[in-house]
């Protein structure tokens, strides 16, 4: 699946895929955090060919929107709803900045404490 705008000369197609690098991109860089390890039902698809961005879940929206779950960890001793809020704001900012698609949500679920260092 991809993200699709039109201009006067064509269309552009942006895939899934690389929305969700942009997104790992943004997680990266975030303090104390890091995407969540695939589920036992993404492994499974993975085995089928289908596509899985562990820890990253992208919706299309009918109205084109995107909807937008990232599944993180957060290091042991960090305060959880300013680090979800901050990631939600990177998320945001280079969404618009590279890929230019409309985002209806981000929704940060936080799966686990992480003990070590990042």
């Amino acid at each position: 699946m991809s993200e699709i705008s039109n201009s006067e000369v064509g269309s552009v197609h942006i895939h899934k895929k690389v929305i969700a690098e942009v997104i790992h991109k943004a997680v990266d860089e975030t303090r104390g955090v890091t995407l969540a390890p695939k589920t036992v039902s993404q492994r499974i698809g993975d085995l089928f060919g289908q596509e899985s961005f562990p820890g990253i879940i992208i919706k299309t929206e009918a109205s084109g929107e995107i909807s937008l779950e990232i599944r993180i960890l957060v290091r042991f001793g960090l305060h959880i709803p300013d680090i979800a809020h901050e990631l939600q704001e990177k998320i945001k900012s280079v969404i618009n900045k590279t890929v230019d698609v409309n985002i209806k949500n981000i929704d940060i679920n936080v799966q686990g404490l992480e003990r070590g260092q990042k």
